[in-house]
């Protein structure tokens, strides 16, 4: 009883992709493209709220949000 290994996700492996794509994950439903980034505001709880161009607002998780400082030097 094998596992199939194209089933097999390499984790570490999904940040950098992203990264070197210009994208990244901002929550477990949503990923941004960086290059729309309009603003970025501190939210609650050490979280981020970052709005694209177009409008559309993402709400980055507490865990993402120092990802995501730590991205762009914040």
């Amino acid at each position: 009883m094998g596992r199939n290994p194209a089933r097999r996700r390499q984790p570490a492996a999904g940040p950098a992709r992203l990264a070197v794509a210009g994208r990244h994950r901002a929550n477990r439903q949503q990923i941004i493209n960086l290059n729309w980034v309009e603003s970025i505001e501190p939210w609650f709880s050490n979280t981020l709220k970052i709005r694209l161009r177009g409008g559309p607002e993402v709400e980055v998780s507490r865990q993402q949000s120092g990802r995501f400082r730590e991205l762009l030097s914040l």
